[in-house]
């Protein structure tokens, strides 16, 4: 793992990846960067619908103690969590499309990831830009806004550990990224975003130990993983030393052979 200071010495290499990645999202499309404001609004629609019209599903009351918005009260959870899961997929592929990159210039592999990440910070503005006019309209805008900031910011900062820890075993399967796909609808759906943790019957408080259990033990896999990674990388360091050790052995062999001469056995065999 790369010392944050030698990561911080690299952060003008940081900034040219991340414009470059933004200038290239949305490039030979017509609209443009409107698409990072569409496809956030599509979703609070489809969700809107489905949840808050077809299921009836009953927003809390805002803090204005009058506010009843079910699209609004769902809106504040997808912001934190497209934060999340694009943090955590973006840099399933950053080790993948800057190998060849890597292999020509020395960079600390944890940039493309970061870069990517900054990214989705800027696109997790927008709609916390978006979200707090809304706030500001409806009347329901307190000093509690200044919070979900903080939280976006763990969220992304979990996203990029289980992000840069998945994506070196997808360099070598690419299975790693479909499974982290299959693991985000799971884990949408047993948060409560779409629904409220309360509307969840008593009956069904074993479900909620079991999820909770269950990411538990994801989180004890990828601290043992970040575990083994370490030491992996020690190994890899001691490895490297041994191999200097004995290049510099042979070559001081082959110093003093040259100083030396030929030894006696070699010589009477050239002789003969």
């Amino acid at each position: 793992m790369t010392s944050p200071a030698v990561i911080l010495s690299h952060r003008e290499l940081i900034s040219n990846l991340t414009q470059r990645d933004l200038k290239g999202r949305y490039k030979r499309s017509v609209l443009g960067w409107a698409w990072s404001l569409m496809n956030p609004a599509m979703s609070l629609a489809i969700y809107s619908l489905v949840f808050g019209v077809f299921f009836k599903v009953q927003a809390p009351i805002g803090a204005n103690g009058t506010l009843k918005n079910f699209a609004l009260y769902l809106f504040c959870g997808l912001v934190v969590w497209n934060a999340f899961s694009a943090a955590l997929d973006g840099p399933l592929g950053a080790f993948s499309d800057t190998g060849q990159l890597l292999t020509k210039v020395y960079f600390p592999p944890e940039l493309p990831a970061l870069a990517s990440v900054a990214g989705v910070a800027f696109q997790a503005a927008i709609e916390f830009g978006i979200l707090v006019a809304f706030m500001l309209v409806v009347g329901n805008a307190t000093w509690m806004m200044m919070l979900p900031p903080l939280v976006m910011l763990c969220a992304m900062g979990l996203g990029l550990g289980m992000g840069m820890a998945a994506s070196v075993w997808n360099t070598r399967f690419r299975d790693v990224g479909y499974l982290i796909t299959l693991m985000l609808q799971l884990m949408f759906y047993a948060t409560p975003i779409v629904y409220r943790l309360d509307d969840i019957n008593a009956d069904q408080a074993v479900i909620r130990k079991r999820i909770g259990d269950a990411i538990a033990a994801l989180a004890k896999v990828e601290a043992r993983y970040a575990e083994l990674v370490g030491e992996l990388e020690h190994l890899d360091w001691t490895l490297g030393i041994l191999e200097d050790e004995l290049a510099q052995a042979k070559s001081d062999l082959a110093q003093r052979k040259r100083l030396l001469g030929p030894t006696p056995a070699f010589a009477k065999v050239a002789a003969k």
